[in-house]
């Protein structure tokens, strides 16, 4: 499952790539944004995979409630993101870029009229409900120390760029709308 969660990433990082290189020169954001990008997709599968590696090490069954929780996290996070791909279309990007001269309009329609960041918020979902239906304490850890502190970076990140491209509307919509989780935060 989590193969395929991000082999759907494959047709937007190539557009993305082919974009970025026929209209300019890599900038040294672009640089940094593709770096973080890449760390997350790392950090996201060393999530998986240290919640399979402790689930087939464990002795006995993991408890009812552990799977009854993480599989539907497993699976809004499947959903939110890609809402949030169908949503932007080819303009979808793994990596935090934003160009103000490309005249890219700021999406507030589909599910970004609920969070403005659906596909990170997806992410954490999907990567909190592995390391819960596989009731691994090691992933969570994984996620708390390392996913959950990066997403916040990142976000941090595309909002300045955000902000800078689009200026009051973008805060308008920031005050109106939650980052991750629609009303809470």
């Amino acid at each position: 499952m989590a193969t395929g969660f991000y082999l759907a990433d494959l047709p937007t990082l190539a557009h993305a790539h082919a974009s970025a290189s026929r209209s300019r020169r890599e900038s040294a954001d672009d640089a940094q944004a593709r770096r973080e990008g890449f760390a997350a997709g790392l950090l996201l599968l060393a999530t998986f995979w240290t919640a399979l590696l402790t689930r087939s090490t464990a002795s006995g069954p993991a408890p009812a409630w552990s799977f009854a929780i993480g599989g539907p996290l497993m699976l809004a996070g499947v959903a939110i993101r890609g809402a949030a791909v169908l949503t932007l279309g080819r303009a979808f990007t793994t990596e935090v870029r934003i160009d103000p001269s490309e005249g890219g309009p700021l999406v507030e329609h589909g599910v970004y009229r609920w969070v403005r960041h659906p596909s990170e918020a997806g992410n954490l979902a999907f990567a909190l409900g592995a390391s819960l239906g596989l009731n691994s304490p090691a992933a969570l850890l994984v996620v708390a120390a390392g996913v959950l502190p990066l997403t916040l970076w990142r976000l941090r990140r595309e909002e300045r760029c955000l902000a800078d491209a689009h200026g009051p509307r973008f805060q308008r919509y920031a005050r109106r709308v939650k980052r991750l989780i629609p009303w809470v935060c």
